[in-house]
């Protein structure tokens, strides 16, 4: 009988991708039907640890193993272009021995269906392997990198081949907020995916990592003003 083994392939940028990605894995966990969950990612290990047990098993890698994200300078809000790119050049480089070797520990784990959140090669793995392969998120990291192109155009044909690997998936399962692409011939509309808070109702003032003054409207207002002031800097 063939064994129904999913293997997920996570962003090891920031906590996003991992976060919403972990909540499908929890519920495909808690399904009949599944017999082995792979999350293969080097996302941070703290996100990780409380879904590292049967039937899901947790494969750390490397950074940039499977992609390298944005790379930041002093802050999340200031993206470096350039060291970005560089470091996207080199993952490509080394693009055919880690399609070869992690398609070959997709046969070996029986595996039958690949996710992505949203690691552009996972679409290579999965087709070498033989396997379906499912898209996940509202973002390609192609549509990221596009923007840095006006300035650094020598590395368009490192674009192109990202998207190619895009092409590869059968299916985008696009989340909300999602931007305009070509790349996917079967698309799936889904809602936001989120993790339901286990805190309670506890407000940030009453946290010990935050200042008794804060309230959470003033999050609010900065986190707004802080987007508004980056809408303003795209018009202009």
């Amino acid at each position: 009988m063939m064994r129904k083994n999913v293997a997920f392939y996570i962003s090891e940028h920031g906590y996003g991708h991992a976060v919403r990605t972990l909540e499908v894995v929890r519920l495909l966990a808690n399904q009949n039907g599944v017999d082995t969950i792979y999350v293969r990612t080097a996302a941070p290990r703290s996100v990780l640890t409380d879904v590292d047990h049967p039937p899901v098993h947790l494969c750390s890698l490397e950074t940039g193993r499977l992609d390298n994200g944005a790379k930041e300078d002093h802050s999340p809000l200031v993206i470096n272009p350039r060291r970005t790119l560089d470091a996207v050049a080199l993952l490509l480089q080394n693009r055919e021995q880690i399609v070869d070797d992690e398609a070959d520990f997709i046969r070996q784990k029986q595996v039958a269906l690949v996710v992505a959140d949203i690691p552009f090669l996972a679409g290579d793995i999965a087709y070498r392997a033989g396997v379906p392969r499912f898209a996940l998120g509202n973002f390609t990291w192609d549509w990221i990198y596009e923007a840095y192109l006006s300035e650094f155009p020598q590395f368009a044909s490192d674009l192109q081949t990202i998207r190619h690997s895009y092409q590869l998936m059968t299916r985008w399962l696009r989340l909300s907020f999602h931007h305009d692409s070509d790349l996917f011939g079967n698309i799936v509309d889904l809602p936001l995916i989120a993790r339901k808070s286990t805190m309670a109702s506890a407000l940030p003032s009453e946290m010990p990592y935050f200042s008794k003054r804060i309230e959470i409207r003033d999050i609010i207002c900065t986190r707004f003003k802080i987007y508004v002031r980056w809408q303003s800097n795209v018009v202009n």
